[in-house]
C-alpha cells in the first residue's frame, strides 16, 4: 500500500515537472512570436514614408498594433509629414487638404504623441514643441507661449535640455511674431499647369518656357576683302576613346 502510494506521488512530480517545463517552452514560443511581431511591426513603419498614401499607412498601424512607443512614432512622422506639406501646394492639391486642415491634423498628432507617454520627458518634450510650432504657423501666438510655459514649469523636464530649448524659444517668440511665417508665405497651387512635374516631394511643377531658335548672325567681310579660309576636316581613321566615365 505504502509502495503504492510512493508510485503514485512519484508519477505526480514527474507530471507535475513535465507540465512546468511544458509550459516554459510556450511562454517562450509566445515570447518569440511577439519579438517577430514586432519587428514586424517596426519594420513595417519604416515603410510607410514610400507608401502611395503615408498618412494612411500611418493610422493603419496605430489601428493595428497595441505597441505605445510605436504608436508614438508613428504619430509624430504623421505630424512631420503635415508641418512639412504646407510648404508644397501640388502635394496638398494631391491629398485633397487645405493648408489649415494640413495644420490640424500635424496639432493632433503631436498631442496623440504626448499623451500615449505622459511620463517621458523626451516624448512629451517633442510633442509639446510640435504644438507650440503648428500654434505659431497658426498665428495662435497665446497658445504658443503656454506651450513653452509649460516646459519650463513642468516637474517632468527639471534639470533637462528642454527647459532651456523652451526658454529660448520663448524669449524670440515676438521676433518670429513680427516676421512673415513660411507656411503662410506658400501660396495656394492651381488645379492644373502644364509643365515639368518633379519626382517624389521635390516639389511644385516648373513652368514650359518656349526658347526662340537663334542663328548665327552674318557679319561683314573682314578687311581688304579677305574671307576666313576654310580648312578641311577629314574624319578620323579611328573612332576617338569616349570620354563619358565608365
Amino acid at each position: 500500500m505504502n509502495r503504492t502510494i510512493g508510485v503514485i506521488i512519484v508519477m505526480a512530480g514527474a507530471i507535475l515537472i513535465a507540465l512546468g517545463f511544458l509550459g516554459f517552452q510556450l511562454y517562450n514560443l509566445y515570447e518569440r512570436k511577439q519579438a517577430v511581431a514586432r519587428e514586424n511591426a517596426w519594420q513595417e513603419l519604416s515603410q510607410a514614408p514610400m507608401a502611395e498614401s503615408p498618412p494612411a499607412r500611418w493610422q493603419g498601424i496605430i489601428d493595428t498594433y497595441d505597441y505605445p512607443d510605436l504608436k508614438v512614432q508613428a504619430y509624430l512622422d504623421m505630424a512631420t509629414f503635415y508641418t512639412r506639406i504646407v510648404l508644397f501646394p501640388e502635394q496638398m492639391n494631391t491629398l485633397k487638404i487645405t493648408k489649415n486642415e494640413a495644420l490640424t491634423k500635424a496639432y493632433d498628432a503631436y498631442k496623440h504623441a504626448r499623451d500615449l507617454m505622459p511620463n517621458d520627458s523626451l516624448i512629451v518634450a517633442k510633442g509639446t514643441l510640435g504644438v507650440a510650432a503648428v500654434d505659431e504657423d497658426r498665428g495662435d501666438w497665446d497658445a504658443a507661449k503656454k506651450e513653452y510655459q509649460s516646459i519650463i514649469d513642468g516637474k517632468l523636464f527639471a534639470d533637462t535640455p528642454f527647459v532651456e530649448l523652451a526658454r529660448d524659444r520663448l524669449a524670440t517668440i515676438d521676433q518670429r511674431k513680427d516676421a512673415p511665417r513660411l507656411a503662410a508665405m506658400i501660396p495656394t497651387a492651381p488645379a492644373s499647369q502644364p509643365g515639368i512635374s518633379l519626382p517624389g516631394a521635390l516639389g511644385p511643377t516648373l513652368p514650359e518656357f518656349n526658347l526662340p531658335n537663334f542663328t548665327a548672325p552674318t557679319g561683314p567681310p573682314l578687311p581688304g576683302g579677305t574671307s576666313l579660309p576654310a580648312f578641311p576636316v577629314e574624319s578620323p581613321t579611328t573612332a576617338p576613346a569616349s570620354t563619358q566615365p565608365k
